[in-house]
């Protein structure tokens, strides 16, 4: 594998990879497809068997993923599965998590908030072997045994709190470092087969588009800006400064054209179209 380039990550660098494909490596040695996110149409399996919830701050799920290369050593990746892009970070963590450990979450101001672990010690049906409270406890002693170094890290970690669903009557979706929900996430408390995970069956409310825009077709020219810390990751506001929310990046194609727009510049105006789908402004680029 080859090193594109250092990139701010977090709340340091990691390095962007290529010319490797861990997805595919999980793939075709555990069956652990990259995609976990299912639409739930009916809740027919819910009624069928105990499920727990948690909450959803992010459109982006990310995997992590400790392994030793053909060199021995040990490397911690991080997986977006939205853009299918590689990072290689260096954390020291414990020996065994570097045996094909598969963590995933997502990424909340440089915080990686794990929802569960697939795969540990190379075993490929311990998801399927061990309920989610078993899960999650592995998850929080691998993440528990970091050897921090403020000088490299450049994520912090914590492990979210699943509820039973009587707790969706109770309002438990509550804001986690500053950040509201998105959603829901619902996972079987015992996995029967795989995938038949991570089921999205509410999405907060869409936030609607500025004011001042109400023609048809919801277009706008607004100010793009680069998250600090997280790559591939933007956001929007008016002209005269209102907030919009995070960007709409819909593609690997389109990410990768932002990221060529952005490579030397941290703001831009752009044309913008309000995706009503996924409540959030996406930028107009040609041939995206």
């Amino acid at each position: 594998m080859r090193v594109v380039e250092q990139v701010p990550f977090g709340k340091r660098y990691a390095s962007l990879m290529t010319d490797v494909d861990i997805f595919r490596r999980i793939r075709d040695a555990y069956g652990v497809l990259p995609n976990l996110m299912q639409e739930l149409k009916s809740h027919q399996e819910l009624q069928q068997r105990p499920h727990l919830f948690t909450c959803r701050y992010t459109t982006t799920s990310w995997f992590m993923f400790g392994t030793r290369g053909a060199d021995g050593l040990p490397t911690t990746f991080l997986l977006d599965t939205r853009t299918r892009r590689h990072y290689v970070c260096p954390f020291d963590f414990d020996d065994g998590f570097y045996s094909d450990t598969l963590i995933c979450g997502e990424i909340l101001d440089a915080t990686f908030c794990a929802s569960d672990c697939l795969i540990t010690n190379r075993a490929p049906r311990w998801y399927l072997q061990n309920p989610l409270p078993e899960r999650l406890a592995k998850a929080k002693a691998i993440l528990e045994k970091l050897r921090p170094d403020p000088t490299t890290d450049c994520l912090s970690f914590t492990t979210k709190e699943y509820h039973t669903l009587d707790g969706l009557a109770n309002n438990r979706c509550q804001p986690l470092l500053g950040r509201d929900p998105v959603g829901i996430i619902i996972t079987p408390l015992v996995f029967t087969r795989f995938p038949t995970s991570l089921h999205v069956v509410y999405r907060a409310a869409k936030r609607s588009p500025p004011s001042h825009e109400s023609s048809a077709d919801l277009r706008s020219t607004l100010i793009i800006r680069t998250v600090e810390g997280l790559p591939d990751v933007y956001s929007a506001m008016t002209i005269e400064g209102k907030a919009c929310g995070m960007v709409c990046i819909k593609s690997l194609r389109q990410s990768e054209m932002m990221r060529k727009l952005f490579r030397s510049e941290k703001e831009l105006r752009m044309a913008c179209v309000y995706d009503a789908g996924f409540g959030k402004w996406r930028p107009v680029m040609e041939g995206s």
